[in-house]
């Protein structure tokens, strides 16, 4: 879902915000920001919360609504930075694992 956001995300920004900046002359280095507003702004209005879940997994808690934001943070930056995330979390369970299966095999 947060994916398909993210790429719902980029279409506004690629059709609507883009061409309002160059047609003021605006200094397009801002449309980073109106994007990551975009995508809060999409996150708090759907509820999508990619975070929430991750962290009660890890025994952890988030406050409300921290993990909407975090999501829509994610959200404005694009597909690119939640398949980084997810991918660099995915390493690091798989490293976890791996460890904890090395300790098992050393009968420790």
């Amino acid at each position: 879902m947060a994916v398909f956001l993210s790429v719902l995300n980029a279409k506004i920004i690629e059709y609507f915000v883009t061409p309002l900046f160059e047609a003021q002359g605006w200094d397009k280095r801002l449309i980073l920001y109106v994007s990551l507003a975009t995508g809060l702004a999409i996150s708090l209005a759907t509820g999508v919360d990619l975070i929430t879940p991750l962290a009660e997994q890890a025994g952890q808690k988030v406050m409300y609504p921290a993990g909407m934001i975090i999501t829509g943070i994610l959200i404005g930056g694009g597909a690119n930075l939640i398949y980084d995330i997810f991918d660099t979390i995915g390493a690091a369970r798989e490293r976890h694992e791996a460890e904890a299966e090395r300790i098992r095999r050393m009968g420790g």
